[in-house]
């Protein structure tokens, strides 16, 4: 029986379409206007973002996106934590099962990028 041979994914970037579709509406109440939809919300009301399994190569184009407290970037290709260090809100970051090969210390967050270990 042959192996089907499948072409390798192409590795994405971060663009403004697809922050569109990894914003997460959250379910608080005045968290955001209910009458919004997801593609309507300013990026200063986005908290969280899901790029969850999108084959991103690497963290960047996050500019804006000062009051995100969640940022899930795991299951990708990313190979190095960088690009964080304005996300001054970010409470919650994984990025578990990439290629990360660095040792970033705590949850792969590097201070010297002026980001702190998330508490």
């Amino acid at each position: 029986m042959a192996h089907k041979v499948t072409d390798p994914v192409e590795p994405i970037v971060i663009c403004n379409q697809l922050i569109r579709d990894a914003i997460v509406v959250p379910d608080d109440e005045g968290a955001v206007d209910p009458e919004k939809t997801q593609h309507e919300i300013e990026w200063h009301e986005v908290k969280c973002l899901s790029f969850s399994y999108r084959d991103i190569l690497g963290i960047n184009n996050l500019v804006g996106l000062d009051q995100l407290v969640k940022l899930k970037l795991d299951n990708n290709k990313i190979w190095k934590i960088q690009n964080l260090g304005h996300l001054v809100n970010l409470e919650w970051l994984d990025l578990s099962f990439n290629n990360n090969r660095e040792d970033r210390g705590p949850r792969g967050v590097n201070e010297a990028d002026g980001f702190g270990p998330l508490q």
